[in-house]
Order: structure tokens, then C-alpha cells, then sequence
């Protein structure tokens, strides 16, 4: 009975351990998400003004 009780203590850490792990993982998408939506953001913004000046400089 004592093994069984260490076993399944065990197994309780072990299932803690992974949804902890589970949540940090989540987090950590949502931040690069977030991040990377960003940053596709500036680029478009830097590709607008980079293809306003090249028109700009083929008006001139």
C-alpha cells in the first residue's frame, strides 16, 4: 500500500508539473503572437513609406 501511495503522489507532482509547463508554454505563444503581429505591422508601415518615396523620387 505504501508504494501505491508514493506512486500516485508521483503521478500528482508529475500532472502539476506539466500543466505549469502547459501554462508557460501558452504565455510564451501569446507574447511571440503578439510580438510577431508587431512587427508585421512596422513592416508594413516601413514597406508604405519606402514605396511612397520611390514614387516620390520617380515624380521628381
Amino acid at each position: 500500500m505504501k508504494e501505491y501511495g508514493r506512486v500516485w503522489s508521483f503521478n500528482i507532482s508529475l500532472f502539476l508539473h506539466q500543466i505549469c509547463i502547459i501554462i508557460l508554454f501558452s504565455f510564451t505563444i501569446k507574447k511571440a503572437k503578439k510580438s510577431s503581429a508587431l512587427g508585421k505591422a512596422e513592416l508594413v508601415n516601413r514597406d508604405v513609406k519606402t514605396s511612397n518615396t520611390q514614387e516620390n523620387v520617380i515624380k521628381a
